[in-house]
């Protein structure tokens, strides 16, 4: 917590492979930054890295992130 603190960023929320996706403010009047943090078992590149609903949160196609009813019937399919 501290360092989420220190760095000024939020945890927004986790998927179904231990990802941590957050929110850091970068200041007034600059956007507010979007990034994860991969857990040690997602592989370093591929195209299911990333879900499709966070993948569309962390480059502003969505304004809020997934909620885990939208995660669970991505997961059904």
């Amino acid at each position: 917590k501290y360092k989420d603190w220190l760095l000024s960023r939020r945890l927004v929320g986790t998927d179904n492979r231990g990802n941590k996706y957050y929110v850091q403010y970068m200041g007034q009047g600059l956007p507010e930054k979007r990034y994860s943090e991969y857990s040690d078992t997602t592989p370093t590149f591929g195209a299911d890295t990333v879900p499709t609903e966070w993948w569309a949160w962390l480059h502003h196609r969505r304004a809020s992130p997934p909620t885990p009813a939208e995660l669970g019937l991505a997961a059904a399919k």
